[in-house]
């Protein structure tokens, strides 16, 4: 007999400072809200920075780094060990063989948070965002030797799957997707991948990114906040989102001429500061600055470089300002809704505008393959690459984009629907799933 409340355990960090991630997890809270009663268990290895933002909304636990994430994102990483792998892999595995026998041996023998919460678990979630790596199979493996059912949820494929899924890691990928009770991909080229690495089409869900779930904050939330910033709400003077990023793929792989870090950062200073002045002659819009993360390190605080750009703005700087302020996944998604258009880098911020009918467009690179399968190919938005791009043009294309609006507004409305009522199937799919599992 199952227990009344549903125990859902995901292992997987979600950084709170990352509102884009935090995004995915409140419409994975959206999604299974479809179960009775439900406990979420999140890994934490920020915990004291996602435990101010998370609050009780789930529970945060802390233990093995099995995705290596604090090394990853420190300032000189180490280069991957394969004895260090191997040794953080086998802990799971061992620790989910000796609890399918007694969980409290093994939550003895191993005293570590997270793996007592993946024995307790009734679902273990797993593969949020583009998360499609070879650490899945570890995961539906310790779920499969303690018979706790594994949903891969939202997952998309990133720019070098290419390269990582051969010889043995493509079978470990088959065998991850093989053995789920659901596979939620959120894009068609991912899909595709995956089809293409084996894995039976009859075995992948196509559903819109779970973040589009995610409520906006009230209206009246959302007006506050404008106030607060000091964003002018006057119906002549329209709002034109900004999210230019740093870090990440658009960050890392714009401008690919350039080599040198240094040079690559000042052009993209340069870069987005002609094209804000541009806009500033070009149209009659308020600009705000809306920085999209903030974290979980300083190099991928977008606000850094909204000031270094804010700087070098030599005119009309009466129509234009930096959030510099914190503010959470649903309240910037409120502030986002209230905005006439968004011009983004970031792609959950263009997710999170389609699903509130804001129009937008990307400027991404060759590389993200979310931006072109999502914004592209899923919603229809207008994408840009920066790899080496022609500034008139983009100029052009921006602006026109801008001017058409209004007339774009009604499709969006439309498009919002579609991708919420879809999404919905999947939560229901991940139910059914659930359901029936052990039957």
């Amino acid at each position: 007999m199952r227990r009344e409340m549903t125990k859902v355990v995901i292992p997987e960090p979600i950084p709170s400072l990352n509102k884009g991630e935090k995004a995915i997890l409140e419409g994975i809270r959206v999604a299974i809200s479809v179960f009775d009663d439900i406990s979420v268990s999140l890994y934490s290895p920020w915990y004291e920075d996602d435990r101010k933002r998370y609050s009780s909304e789930v529970r945060l636990v802390e233990g093995t780094d099995f995705f290596n994430v604090l090394n990853m994102y420190s300032d000189s990483p180490k280069p991957f060990n394969k004895i260090s792998y191997l040794k953080r892999w086998g802990k799971l595995v061992c620790f989910a063989s000796i609890a399918r026998i007694s969980q409290t041996l093994a939550n003895l023998l191993f005293k570590d948070e997270l793996l007592c919460e993946l024995s307790k678990a009734d679902l273990i979630l797993i593969g949020h965002d583009g998360n499609l790596c070879c650490e899945l199979f570890w995961f539906v493996l310790a779920g499969n030797i303690m018979h706790v059912p594994v949903a891969i949820y939202g997952v998309g494929a990133e720019a070098g799957a290419k390269t990582c899924f051969t010889g043995w890691n493509r079978k470990i990928l088959q065998y991850a997707f093989n053995h789920t009770i659901l596979n939620v991909v959120r894009d068609s080229g991912t899909k595709q991948f995956l089809i293409d690495h084996g894995v039976c089409d009859d075995k992948l869900q196509l559903y819109p990114d779970t973040a589009v779930l995610m409520k906006s904050c009230s209206d009246q939330r959302a007006i506050e906040i404008l106030k607060q910033e000091k964003v002018p709400l006057k119906k002549d003077l329209p709002i034109f989102g900004l999210i230019p990023v740093r870090g990440g793929v658009v960050f890392n792989k714009s401008f690919s001429n350039a080599l040198d870090k240094k040079a690559k950062y000042q052009i993209r200073i340069d870069f987005w500061t002609e094209l804000v002045n541009h806009l500033l002659d070009k149209t009659t819009a308020f600009f705000v600055f809306l920085p999209h993360c903030i974290g979980p390190v300083s190099h991928n605080d977008d606000r850094i470089i909204a000031r270094e750009i804010m700087q070098r703005i030599d005119k009309n700087r009466d129509r234009i300002l930096l959030i510099e302020n914190e503010y959470g996944a649903q309240e910037l998604k409120g502030v986002i809704k209230h905005c006439d258009f968004v011009l983004s880098e970031r792609a959950h911020a263009l997710i999170g505008a389609v699903s509130v009918a804001t129009p937008c467009m990307a400027l991404a690179v060759e590389e993200d393959h979310r931006m072109h399968n999502i914004i592209d190919k899923m919603f229809g938005r207008k994408v840009y690459d920066l790899n080496n791009p022609d500034m008139d043009d983009l100029k052009k294309v921006i602006v026109d984009e801008w001017n058409y609006r209004e007339k774009i507004k009604p499709e969006m409305a439309v498009l919002a629907r579609k991708v919420l009522n879809e999404a919905n199937e999947a939560a229901q799919l991940l139910k059914q799933r659930f359901c029936a599992y052990g039957k």
